[in-house]
């Protein structure tokens, strides 16, 4: 298995990474500073690049981070949970 980086992609793949990174634009309720290049590019990879079945499945975890609220989860107040220690 090897790394796909920034360096070792082709002009399409490039491409289409770069329309993954305008699709995110369109969930503002997000914190974008997660998604790196590289972790897009995981995503790309997971999918072959396919840009169609990326932008699902970008689309789904996205979904996932705001149903969970996950971008919150540093503010949660812990202290509720002591039964768990």
């Amino acid at each position: 298995m090897h790394l796909i980086t920034l360096e070792n992609i082709s002009k399409e793949q490039f491409q289409t990474l770069h329309s993954i990174k305008e699709f995110i634009k369109e969930f503002p309720q997000v914190d974008w500073s997660r998604f790196t290049d590289h972790y897009l590019l995981r995503f790309c990879k997971a999918w072959q690049f396919n840009l169609e079945k990326t932008k699902e499945m970008i689309k789904n975890h996205i979904e996932w981070i705001i149903a969970n609220d996950v971008d919150n989860l540093g503010s949660l107040d812990m202290s509720k949970y002591d039964f768990l220690k």
